[in-house]
Formats: C-alpha cells, structure tokens, sequence
C-alpha cells in the first residue's frame, strides 16, 4: 500500500526552536536555494515497509514543517536527496541543483555494529586532506555514517564532472575495509539523487525505539567541482574552448535529432493512452479465434475433418499403416471441455467403421481413452499424457508433441503421418503444404485462362499467335523479327515455345 499524507497548511512562522534545530540547519547547509526549487522528502513506515510516503515542497520550511509532523508519528523512516529538484519528481533529469558529493560507509555483514571511532580516526589519517577533501558533514546514522562535501554554484549542467569526481572520491573510499573490517563503503549510493538520512530523524533498523541520526561533525566549508580536481584529481582536468570538428557536430546533431524523436513517439504514446482512458469500458463481447487463413476456428476443424474423411476416400478405404495416426488427428479434432468420453468414443467408431481393415473395439478404446485423459491433464493429472507419448512412440507414432498438455496438430505432421501426396492434397481443403498453399494464392490472385497464360501476360499470347502464322508459311526467326519489329532472341523463344 502506497501512502501519500496531505499535510494541512506549512505557511506558518518557525519557531526560534524550530530554526536552531538540528534538522532545519542540515536542510539549510544541503539546499541552500531550495525556496525556488523542491526538496524531495520519501519514508517508509517502521511497521509495514509497503506504507509509504512521497512528498516534494517548495522551499525548506515547508520540507521541514512536514519532516516534523511525520518524527513525531515515531513510525517514519524518513529519507531526503542532496540536490534540488526542477519538479517534483525525484530523478536525474529533474536535478536543478547539485549541492553535495556523498559517501555511504556502513557496517559489515557479520558485524553487530561498526566502530565509528576508529573509522574516523582512519579517514582523518589516511584519506581527508591526503586523497580526499575534508568533508563538510559527517553524520551518524546509527548503522554507519554518511559524509558530504558541500558545494556551490554547481548546476546541472556540471553532472558530468560531478560523476567523474564522485566516482574518484569512490573509489578512494573503497580501501577503508582493509583498516576497519566493519565498515564498507555502500557502492549503490552514486546517484545524483540518491537519499539520505537528515540527522533529528529516527533510524528503527536499530534498538525497539530506534536510534537518532546525528550529526558528528560541521563545517562551513564549500568546495568547488573545479577546486577538488584541481587539487586531488589533476587528472581529470577538461579540455576548455574545445575546437569542434565537423564529425563532432554531426554526431551531436545526431544525438539531438534522436533524442527528439524519442520525446516525440513519448508523446504520441502519451496521447493516445489519455485517450484510451478517456473511453468508456463496454461489455466485453466473446472473442472468435481466427486463423491465418482467416477460417474461424469451427469451420477450420469442419474443413480439416471433411479432408481426413476425403482421404479415406481417395484411397478406397485402405487405411492399414494409418489407422492409429488417422483416429488420433481425428480424435483431437473433435475433443472439448464439453464432451463426455463416451460421445469421443462414439466419435472414434464412426471414423474407424470407415476403414476396410477396421481396428479392434478395444483399440479404439484405448485411443480415444488416451485422447480424454490427455485433454484434461490439468485435473486428472500429467501421468495420463506421459502415457499416451509412451503409446503412441511403441506404435511408431513418435512425431507427437504437446503444448500446455494438449496436442495440437499442424499440417505439416499431418502430411507426414499419413504420408498425403501432392495429388491428394490438390482435392483437399486445408491439409496442405505451404507449396501448395502458395500456388493456390497465386492462382487466386492472378488466375490463368485455358492456355495457362494471365491477364498479364495476355500480349505474349497475342505475339506468339502472329508467330504461328509466320511460322505456318514457313518464315524462320530471323524473318518473323524482321516482319513483327521484336528483337531476334525474343522470336527465337517463341518459336521454341511453340514447338514444345
């Protein structure tokens, strides 16, 4: 459950508690411009971690109006980003403000808890001011702590170099497990907009009551993204007043014109999902399934049972080699979640009564036993399709496979089990090769007149029947070219074609 408080009214004077407080100063040394930009506040309830809290506001008084009205619930684990917001939704391309670097350095797994002493005493031996710059809050949060290096003037046009320092001053923290074993540096918190713990709040991971976040050390000290690179990390110098070349150019134009066609099918997307809510559900109206043929799925399974009954036919009743495959294709055809198991025996008498050499009663039972069981395997069970594979592979019918635990036939397995020759499949529906599937297309949409000649190729006819009359008076190729202005290869084909 998602939970967004509406916090009355947050326009009211501060009090001079309220402003000396320790959650009001941190506010005011993270977002120092925050009264034209938003701050972000996110919590999670002690209780239920699905019970939630978001929340943007305008201004650091009303951030910390509602971060005081949810401390004193006690039930809030309570959460802020270091950077301001355009608007307020909490992600990187809504970043008006980048205040603050930011490390995580939490406790060990296998720990209880970490010695914050003796991290401190590290950082200030071997990192602050020797690889990294002192920070300018260091902040307890009861399972680790949490440091910031507070900047100015750094807007978001500087992520870039942000990222790159961020991830330096990362990678210098990594090392701090090899003097303390119980902390870590936390390697997820990199983000522009990641959340921290604003010290006043109550972290209830630790203790029945929870443990106050605290802040161990302040400062008034703001850095620069171009200072701390020029300082520590030299490295990382950026090329100024860069000459673009013309593939620079391209490639940004290419970058932009992409970027634009993105935000435009986002749009349209957008547009056309208001307007689907817009519309008013209707009763839902029975789906008929179709297949690619454009057959529904009744007449499709009545074509495919007048082509089977077709075949018997064709072949005069003699059916020996076919009989189990033939009942088997027929069986599924005609099987449903309606029909009793004595109709689809009744069903597998009729089709094997067709045959000259009819199969034994019992046979027939047992296939159309088989074909029941499998058919409902979802309740009686999947012993009964293991079964009917097991059966049907002893009787040499192994091309069978199962999908959701019933089978399905496609005309390709149907042509191969009971071998349907190309002159059969002329006479039938649908039990057809793609081959033969195509030819009738093509004869469908170009049909051909008595001498296999189309509506497109009807000039050709009329040539080839001058050329005969040429030819009856005993002209050859040359001459016939010569007589109906075509080129000599063009004459020489017809007459060949004629001859044939």
């Amino acid at each position: 459950m998602e939970l967004a408080i509406e916090l009355e009214d947050y326009s009211r004077e501060l009090s001079f508690e309220d402003i000396s407080s320790e959650l009001y100063m941190h506010l005011q040394d993270i977002h120092t411009d925050a009264d034209r930009y938003y701050i972000h506040v996110f919590g999670f309830s002690r209780y239920n971690e699905n019970e939630r809290y978001y929340k943007s506001f305008l201004g650091i008084d009303e951030a910390y109006l509602a971060l005081k009205e949810l401390i004193e619930e006690d039930k809030w684990h309570l959460f802020i980003p270091h950077s301001t917001l355009f608007t307020f939704k909490r992600k990187t391309q809504n970043v008006a403000r980048i205040n603050a670097f930011f490390a995580d350095i939490d406790k060990t797994s296998g720990f209880d808890k970490m010695d914050v002493e003796a991290v401190l005493n590290v950082l200030d031996t071997h990192y602050f001011d020797v690889t990294i710059p002192r920070p300018s809050k260091v902040i307890s949060t009861g399972g680790g702590i949490q440091i910031f290096w507070l900047l100015k003037n750094a807007p978001k046009q500087a992520l870039r170099k942000w990222q790159k320092v961020e991830e330096r001053i990362f990678n210098e923290l990594f090392s701090i497990t090899e003097h303390v074993p119980s902390a870590k540096l936390d390697q997820k918190c990199k983000d522009v907009v990641r959340n921290t713990r604003p010290p006043g709040t109550k972290n209830y991971r630790y203790g029945e009551n929870g443990v106050e976040v605290v802040a161990l050390r302040n400062s008034s000290v703001r850095y620069t993204i171009d200072g701390i690179i020029k300082e520590y990390f030299p490295e990382l110098q950026f090329e100024k007043n860069k000459v673009l070349t013309e593939a620079d150019i391209e490639r940004i134009q290419a970058e932009r014109d992409a970027k634009m066609e993105r935000k435009r099918k986002w749009l349209e997307a957008q547009k056309l999902r208001e307007e689907r809510a817009k519309i008013k559900p209707i009763d839902k109206v029975k789906e008929v399934k179709v297949s690619k043929t454009g057959k529904t799925q009744g007449t499709l399974i009545a074509a495919r049972e007048r082509d089977l009954f077709l075949l018997i036919e064709l072949r005069d009743y003699e059916m020996e080699g076919y009989r189990y495959s033939i009942i088997t294709i027929y069986g599924w055809l005609k099987v449903n979640k309606r029909m009793k198991e004595e109709e689809l025996l009744e069903l597998c008498r009729k089709m094997n009564n067709k045959f000259r050499v009819p199969l034994t009663e019992n046979e027939v039972k047992s296939i159309a036993n088989s074909i029941y069981k499998t058919y409902h395997s979802d309740e009686l069970g999947r012993e009964h399709e293991k079964a009917l594979r097991k059966e049907l592979e002893n009787r040499g019918i192994i091309d069978l496979y199962c999908v959701s635990a019933k089978l399905r036939f496609t005309n390709k397995r149907c042509i191969e089990w009971l071998d349907i020759t190309p002159e059969e499949q002329d006479k039938m529906e649908t039990i057809i090769s793609k081959r033969k599937k195509y030819d009738r297309n093509n004869e469908k949409r170009c049909p051909k007149d008595e001498d296999g000649y189309s509506k497109k190729k009807l000039p050709i006819k009329e040539r080839r029947a001058k050329v005969k009359e040429l030819m009856d008076k005993g002209y050859g190729y040359k001459r016939i070219a010569t007589e109906l202005g075509i080129s000599q290869d063009t004459a020489k084909n017809d007459v060949r074609a004629l001859k044939k």
